[in-house]
């Protein structure tokens, strides 16, 4: 259908592995993590096994001529179960430890709600993280999108829903990356996240 896609699995169990056998060395080194004052390493986004970041090739506006930044994106299995939701969105960082997405969040039901505001942080099934390590946080603002609906999701940028919030002032940003994110160890490797290259515009 799309002659230029880049395919990645939603996360990695080895990336999450290698991140509990890091030594503090490695985690500088190998995982660009940045000793805080408290003593602990926060790991950049990019790093996170439960985030796949994509990047785009250029910094591009998410808002041009009044028009908002959207791309085509394939969700693998087409089905995914009704408790998993997956944010899919363009990255914004704010600060070292904060980071938005924006975009959809496919769900795994039939789409509730217009806009959704959420934290993805660390998945919820992982119990026993290292105590040394810091995560950032990522703000999804994010359009519901149901996954069963098709194989390919319209990703856009909500502005809609950062009006909503009072966050209109995002608009005025631009992003080079497209982040994929699970809240479920369980799911991390087994769902494929394709993005589409060639539906790169603006709506």
């Amino acid at each position: 259908m799309y002659s230029r896609y880049d395919e990645k699995t939603l996360g990695s169990i080895d990336q999450l592995s290698r991140l509990y056998r890091a030594s503090t060395i490695e985690l500088v080194r190998g995982l660009s993590a940045r000793k805080l004052q408290d003593g602990r390493y926060l790991v950049p986004v990019e790093n996170l096994p439960w985030c796949t970041v994509f990047d785009l090739g250029t910094e591009v506006p998410l808002v041009r001529e009044g028009r908002r930044l959207c791309v085509k994106v394939g969700i693998e299995p087409q089905r995914i179960p009704a408790a998993v939701e997956i944010g899919v969105g363009f990255l914004i960082k704010t600060s070292d430890s904060e980071y938005y997405c924006l975009g959809a969040l496919i769900t795994g039901r039939r789409a509730l709600a217009k806009c959704r505001f959420r934290t993805f942080s660390q998945p919820f099934d992982l119990w026993d993280f290292p105590k040394i390590i810091a995560i950032p946080e990522v703000k999804a603002i994010c359009e519901e999108k149901y996954a069963d609906e098709s194989s390919i999701i319209n990703v856009e940028v909500p502005v809609e829903c950062l009006s909503v919030l009072g966050l209109t002032n995002m608009v005025s940003r631009s992003t080079r990356y497209l982040v994929a994110m699970t809240d479920l160890v369980a799911v991390m490797g087994n769902v494929k996240i394709r993005l589409y290259r060639d539906t790169l515009s603006y709506v």
